[in-house]
């Protein structure tokens, strides 16, 4: 609006100007606070397609007000009329990123399921914000019918998976590939890239943070505390809920939600602590006790595990289906686990097998995509960034 009011005479010109600006700032703000979302998020994401997509170079709102961006009295570096086309360009830019902004971080169930589906998971997965540039180019693209749903959808899956494998699983940073995701985000906007091999490079960037031999080896061979990784654990077997439900309940919507989860929804079956007299002690050994207590095998989603305290497992299994028990539970995975006549070191072997087959085919990348270039060295300038994306 400054820039307006200093560099535009005349006067139709300068209303016309600043009614448009004032019409953008309605819709952003309509926007951005209808998803309890981040002004400065989305003004990076702004900075990111129409300025620069090189993490290092957001300046914050300062940037704007440089020479090269939105020059004020030295139009040396930028002409005025340049600088004009840019603001109108930007305004109505702005306007349509924190549309689809919104969108994103406040999915509607109601206008797209398997986008609202998809879009959950990766939040929930957590580090959404170093993709945002980039699924905000896209869906812009989408919106237009330049990109198909299919293709849309695919793309959505890749970035689910490589916050399972990168985030959760590898535990990598928060940035980690955050310098190719801002760069691929200008390649959509600019229209340089394909989504489709953007799409495959996502895969390949995922393998090459997270090997895929290494990922399968060590799943099934190495990782069974799981229950350290609290984060993982609990996206997991909330995953395979959803799974559960959608392959026996019909598609039921689970007793649980997202944000439900904490440590008391989560039961050790082969308790902690167990009784002295119990028959835990009699059925397992030192070392099995060891390894499995903390392994996904032994642990199950619960609506509170205060229910169960240190029981035997006949009466966690609730033979008579009465009060609080696997056999009458609401939830799935929970209600499955009654099916076991006792808990052994075989049933946890059994369980472990299935849960792992079903992880491979869930977060494994079977075929070979092509590492993006300079991967490395991106990698190494982002981890020495410190950057709050929120």
């Amino acid at each position: 609006m400054y820039w307006v009011y200093r560099n535009i005479p005349l006067d139709n010109e300068k209303e016309n100007f600043t009614n448009t600006i004032n019409k953008s700032w309605k819709e952003i703000y309509v926007n951005i606070a209808s998803c309890k979302g981040s002004e400065n998020q989305c003004l990076r994401i702004a900075w990111t397609l129409f300025v620069s997509y090189t993490p290092k170079n957001w300046e914050g709102y300062g940037g704007f007000k440089s020479d090269n961006v939105i020059p004020l009295r030295d139009f040396t570096k930028k002409s005025k009329e340049d600088t004009k086309r840019f603001v109108l360009e930007f305004t109505d830019g702005l306007a349509l990123i924190s549309k689809h902004y919104s969108a994103i971080i406040k999915p509607n169930e109601l206008n797209n399921k398997l986008e609202y589906e998809i879009l959950t998971k990766i939040k929930n997965a957590g580090n959404i914000a170093n993709y945002l540039p980039l699924m905000v180019a896209v869906r812009i693209k989408v919106d237009k019918e330049e990109i198909s749903q299919k293709d849309y959808l695919n793309f959505l899956n890749s970035l689910e998976i490589f916050s399972f494998r990168v985030f959760l699983w590898e535990g990598k940073r928060s940035n980690a590939g955050l310098s190719k995701f801002y760069a691929w985000s200008n390649d959509i906007f600019s229209d340089r890239q394909e989504l489709s091999t953007i799409t495959e490079w996502i895969y390949g960037t995922a393998n090459w943070y997270s090997n895929e031999n290494s990922f399968r080896k060590k799943l099934k061979e190495d990782f069974y505390n799981w229950y350290k990784t609290r984060r993982l654990l609990k996206y997991t077997l909330f995953e395979y809920e959803l799974w559960i439900l959608k392959k026996e309940g019909k598609g039921n919507i689970p007793k649980l939600n997202w944000n439900d989860l904490s440590d008391a929804t989560l039961e050790h079956i082969l308790p902690q602590n167990p009784n002295v007299n119990s028959d835990w002690l009699k059925n397992w050994d030192t070392n099995n006790f060891a390894k499995y207590l903390h392994d996904i095998s032994n642990l199950v989603l619960t609506k509170d595990n205060s229910h169960y305290l240190n029981f035997d497992f006949d009466r966690k299994k609730g033979s008579s289906g009465v009060g609080h028990c696997y056999s009458n539970s609401d939830i799935r995975q929970e209600r499955k686990i009654s099916e076991f006549s006792e808990w052994t070191v075989n049933s946890c072997i059994k369980r472990r097998v299935e849960l792992e087959n079903w992880i491979v085919e869930r977060w494994g990348i079977e075929k070979h995509f092509v590492i993006p270039s300079n991967l490395a060295e991106d990698d190494a300038e982002d981890e020495l960034l410190e950057i709050n994306l929120e």
